[in-house]
């Protein structure tokens, strides 16, 4: 992990509350890298996450039993040791035909690995070209986790196999 301070910012509401911010390596929030509650502060530090990797970030009032809505999911790339990007992804990843996935790109990928929910790689595959398919006909119904390494830069998705 590389020492990248980044600092998050969100308004304030009126009332002395909570607030809970994640920061997600993907935009579904189910692999989170931070998750804190802070008491009537609009700012979090984040002091170190791994370089050249997207990730997600949201934040929600809380106040007693009550919880307001997530804010809109912002996104941004660790891209070096002192620098962070807010640009869009430049991948897709769609249902192709039956459990078979496309991927395609704008530029080059490296590599795409696939990962169960219990974090085990099951699939590798060297894919240098701006679409590939992966085919999880053979693994059972589920959610996997993609890892789309495209350049210096990896990308997380999950996809859901189903029959």
């Amino acid at each position: 992990m590389s020492n990248l301070p980044i600092e998050f910012e969100w308004e304030l509401t009126n009332a002395k509350a909570f607030y809970e911010i994640q920061i997600a390596y993907d935009p579904e929030f189910q692999f989170i890298l931070k998750q804190q509650v802070l008491y009537n502060q609009n700012t979090f530090t984040l002091e170190t996450a791994p370089p050249e990797t997207w990730f997600n970030w949201r934040v929600r009032v809380k106040s007693g039993v009550l919880e307001s809505d997530w804010s809109e999911v912002y996104k941004f790339k660790v891209k070096g040791v002192n620098s962070v990007d807010e640009t869009t992804e430049n991948y897709l990843v769609k249902p192709s035909i039956g459990n078979v996935f496309e991927i395609n790109t704008n530029l080059p990928v490296s590599k795409v690995e696939v990962y169960n929910l219990l974090g085990e790689l099951i699939m590798q595959k060297t894919a240098p070209d701006l679409k590939t398919y992966l085919d999880l006909s053979n693994y059972p119904v589920g959610t996997y986790l993609i890892k789309i390494y495209i350049e210096k830069e990896i990308h997380f998705t999950k996809v859901i196999n189903i029959r």
